[in-house]
Parts: structure tokens; C-alpha cells; sequence
């Protein structure tokens, strides 16, 4: 029997996380689903640890370590489901997070997607610490490209359900892109219409866990990596549907969403040097982020739980 939806999960060195995760879909109720495991060739034991759990509705393959975005298509050529899921290896399906996407996708065949929220968290999922931190995202009433040319408000892909053939029409994610492939693949995604906005529905816990390998992705205060902002910016589809004084001032969001999302990381890492350096830099370079309230708030929420967790 096809299942109603197939969970993506796309893995390296996840060992540690990787049976929570897969527990959290495990225990969904009502549609049916099918896990694919993707081993981007993890040099521990991120694939022994998912083939122990034992489930018909589980596969695991793998391959050389290619990155996240050619994993996560490999998994995408992989589904057999109308609707699909890309799930990080480390965070975790809240219960009837499944049941809540999956019904309005079949009440509403024309929708490519739809959008639920999501919680932060740190430590595990049967013992998450008291000092989680807690937010539910901004999700857009409409015109869901407008937003995310500017700001990435879907922020962990566990809380959108897509439509699968519209994921692969658009050709999945771009391989070459290793910071933010995800956020330039939903921007394609919302070029075939709006995400479909689940408002009460929150369903992702989101692991606060930044890697190394992560950050140093993100460049540096002093050289930040646009190039997902690049890739987003340069698609010809939005000069058809936008101004070239809107996009100007999109793409002016999205370089201050990326610069003080790296200063946010850097906050949370307790890497105080870098953090006021990032802030040094970003007051000559982008002093007219204190314009835009819908940066600053979330850059001060996200500070203030920081520095003062309980």
C-alpha cells in the first residue's frame, strides 16, 4: 500500500540523535508513512543505529558523503508518497504532528505546501531541560515567496508537508549550495503558489545545537556567506513578479536576517569575542537594521533567553 507520507531524513554523524528522531516519527497515529534514512556517509555509527530499529515502514540506505542537499534528493527520488517531509536528524516530531499536515494537504490538492511551527529545545526528547527555549515562528498570511525573499520564516523544514511532485519538478535542493540549500529550495517551492499556514498546529521540536561545521559555513563578521541570498535573488521568475525597488529592499532583508542570524549563533555558542565583533561590524555596515522591528525583535528575544535561561 502507498503511504500517505514519506519522512526524509537526511544523516551525518548523527549517532546520537538519530533513534530519537526516528522514535518521534515511530510513534505518529493515523496516516501511514514511510521513513528513508539517508546515510551521508557518517564515520560513526549513524546507520547501525537507525537498522536497529526494526520496522517494516523504515529504510535506510546510504551513501558517499555528498551533503545534506544531495542526500536529502536522494531520499526525494526515493518517496513513494504524494506528500514528503524532510526531517533533521536531530530534532523530533511532536504527536500528531503528522495527522495535523497531512489532512488539510488532502483537503486542498492545490496547495504545495503547508506550514506548521515549531518549539526549540535543548537536551533530549524524553528529558528535555527546563530551560528550553520556546517560539512559535512567524507564518504568512499569504504571498509566502514575498516573505521568504526577504526573511527565511520557515526556518527547519520538519514543519513544512510538501506536496512530493512539486519538490521534484522543481528539481529538490541545490547540491552546490551547503548554507541555506533549504531556505533557496522553498523560495523555488513558493514560486508554484502560497504554503498553506497551519496557525494552531506546532509540529517540531527543534534540537539548539549548532555545529562547528555549521558555523564556519557561515562565514565570518567581516566576509558573511550571502550565497544562498545570491541564489535566491539572481532566479529571473522574480523579476517577472517584483519590482526592482522591491527586490532591492528584500534582498537588504535577507543579507540582515543572514548577518544577525550568524551573531545569534555566535551568542548562543557563548562566543562573546565573536559575538561583539559581529556587533562591532554590523552597526557600521547595517545600521539601518535597527528600521526593521521585525529583526530586531526576535535578535533581542533570542538574546535575552541566552544570556538569562531560567
Amino acid at each position: 500500500m502507498t503511504p500517505d507520507v514519506t519522512i526524509v531524513i537526511a544523516a551525518f554523524d548523527a549517532e546520537a540523535t538519530i533513534r530519537e528522531a526516528l522514535e518521534s516519527v515511530l510513534l505518529q497515529e493515523g496516516p501511514s508513512f514511510e521513513i528513508i534514512v539517508v546515510d551521508d556517509g557518517s564515520r560513526d555509527g549513524t546507520e547501525e543505529e537507525a537498522r536497529r530499529l526494526r520496522d517494516p515502514r523504515l529504510m535506510v540506505t546510504r551513501t558517499m558523503n555528498r551533503g545534506v542537499g544531495r542526500a536529502r534528493n536522494t531520499g526525494l527520488w526515493l518517496a513513494r508518497a504524494q506528500l514528503v517531509l524532510f526531517l533533521d536528524a536531530d530534532d523530533l516530531l511532536l504527536p500528531g504532528a503528522l495527522k495535523a499536515m497531512v489532512r488539510p494537504m488532502k483537503a486542498d490538492p492545490e496547495r504545495v505546501a503547508c506550514l506548521a511551527g515549531y518549539r526549540k529545545f535543548r537536551g533530549s526528547f524524553r528529558e528535555p531541560r527546563a530551560a528550553a527555549l520556546e517560539r512559535l515562528q512567524r507564518i504568512p498570511e499569504r504571498d509566502t515567496l514575498r516573505e521568504l525573499i526577504g526573511k527565511n520564516v520557515v526556518v527547519n523544514g520538519g514543519t513544512l508537508c510538501i506536496r512530493t511532485r512539486a519538490a521534484r519538478e522543481i528539481g529538490g535542493f541545490d547540491p552546490e549550495l551547503r548554507l541555506g540549500e533549504d531556505w533557496e529550495f522553498w523560495c523555488r517551492l513558493a514560486e508554484r503558489g502560497d504554503f498553506l499556514p497551519l496557525r494552531n498546529t506546532v509540529a517540531l521540536l527543534y534540537r539548539q545545537a549548532p555545529t562547528g561545521a555549521q558555523m564556519r559555513l557561515r562565514g565570518t563578521a567581516d566576509e558573511p556567506n550571502f550565497a544562498a541570498v545570491e541564489a535566491i535573488h539572481r532566479r529571473a521568475e522574480l523579476r517577472r513578479r517584483f519590482s526592482e525597488e522591491e527586490l532591492r529592499a528584500r534582498r537588504r532583508l535577507a543579507e540582515l536576517d543572514t548577518y544577525w542570524s550568524a551573531a545569534r549563533n555566535e551568542l548562543f555558542r557563548k562566543n562573546w569575542r565573536g559575538f561583539a565583533r559581529y556587533v562591532a561590524r554590523g552597526a557600521v555596515r547595517y545600521p539601518d537594521s535597527l528600521l526593521h522591528w521585525r529583526l530586531v525583535k526576535p535578535f533581542i528575544s533570542g538574546a535575552t533567553r541566552t544570556l538569562f535561561p531560567h
